[in-house]
């Protein structure tokens, strides 16, 4: 089955790059972490750890793919590349709120 084979290595990648995305986030929220009320520190950590809770939860995923079978394939892959857009959409929202927290 190539396709899943694809599939898993594609993701797999996407993942990386989210998961490097994550960190940096995590990095600036760290340097600004002393200039920002402790309140938006706080909900800047709580968001953080939602997006690596969801990293983490799509790695399993992936993890799981191998024992899909091509009768279900349709139904995970589409499940996964809803999930992943999930996430994705969370990170650009993350970062676009950190963005505002930091700008003023």
């Amino acid at each position: 089955m190539k396709q899943k084979t694809e599939f898993v290595t594609k993701m797999k990648s996407e993942l990386t790059e989210i998961n490097t995305e994550i960190e940096k986030l995590s990095e600036k929220i760290e340097k600004v972490g002393k200039t920002v009320k402790a309140e938006a520190g706080t909900q800047a950590k709580s968001r953080l750890q939602a997006l690596r809770d969801q990293a983490a939860e799509l790695n399993k995923q992936l993890d799981e793919a191998g024992n899909v079978t091509e009768s279900n394939w349709a139904d995970f892959s589409a499940a996964f590349n809803k999930s992943s857009k999930e996430m994705k959409d969370a990170f650009k929202r993350s970062r676009q709120w950190l963005s505002e927290i930091i700008a003023p």
